[in-house]
């Protein structure tokens, strides 16, 4: 896979993870977190990855031999790494207190960009906050980049996410927070896959992927400055239909995240 391929499809785990405490920031204060996040699909992506590179290593730059069966397992592995695909991405995220327990957020990097606003109740030591989230990522063309290889190219890819968190948590002094919630990630998104070296046309599809999960976290630090930690799980459904074939995108996904984050 190439780099730039890698920075885009990490765009799906800067959303699913959250790496920060229930608590809402007070009036004026500040928050600023820069986190790492991994995104793990389960066995069925992975598989239809491996599929595709088997066929491609086999066929090399002679298409001839390869059966229609061959071709779809191509198809179906490149849509698999474009949209559900294993990945790791760096972010950075500023949040401010509007006070009233209202936060405003926003968050960028690895192909993502977004804004968020949540609503915190402080019954201490335990909060309560829900939030909103609305980002994109891709949103420009990619130009015959490599996928599972270049039988099979990406050459267009745009996902739009909107998320909806719930959390729970507690804070423990000046030096430690735990916390965990659910949260419910819809997006959007628009490809255009190439396969004219198989013979047939470049064809574009738009559809939906949901995914459905909860998180935990912790930090610990001292007063300004904590290490955060956090494990997600998430169920992710969709499909996709392409030349008359639906493929099933639906699957478990674990999205571990790391990182330092600084209030004032």
């Amino acid at each position: 896979m190439t780099p730039t391929l890698l920075l885009i499809l990490s765009g799906c785990a800067m959303n699913l993870a959250e790496l920060r405490s229930a608590r809402t920031l007070e009036g004026g204060e500040l928050a600023f977190t820069w986190g790492n996040t991994v995104t793990l699909p389960t066995a069925t992506a992975r598989e239809a990855v491996a599929a595709a590179r088997t066929v491609a290593e086999a066929a090399g730059d002679d298409v001839s031999g390869i059966t229609e069966e061959q071709r779809d397992d191509l198809i179906d592995g490149s849509t698999a790494l474009a949209l559900s695909a294993p990945g790791i991405g760096t972010w950075a995220e500023g949040a401010f207190g509007l006070g009233y327990g209202w936060e405003l957020s926003a968050r960028g990097g690895g192909g993502f960009t977004g804004v968020g606003l949540r609503k915190g109740v402080n019954l201490h030591p335990v909060y309560l906050s829900a939030g909103l989230r609305a980002g994109k990522a891709g949103g420009f063309r990619l130009g015959k980049v490599e996928t599972v290889s270049e039988l099979v190219t990406l050459t267009e890819y745009k996902r739009w996410d909107l998320a909806l968190t719930g959390q729970a948590g507690v804070e423990l002094g000046e030096w430690g927070r735990a916390w965990g919630g659910v949260k419910l990630v819809r997006s959007p998104y628009r490809l255009t896959l190439d396969p004219s070296r198989l013979g047939l046309s470049p064809v574009s599809a738009e559809g939906a992927l949901t995914h459905f999960g909860g998180f935990a976290g912790v930090g610990l630090g001292w007063r300004y400055v904590f290490l955060v930690g956090e494990l997600g799980v998430a169920r992710s459904a969709g499909s996709l239909d392409l030349y008359g074939e639906t493929q099933d995108l639906g699957g478990w996904v674990l999205s571990p995240a790391w990182g330092v984050q600084a209030v004032f």
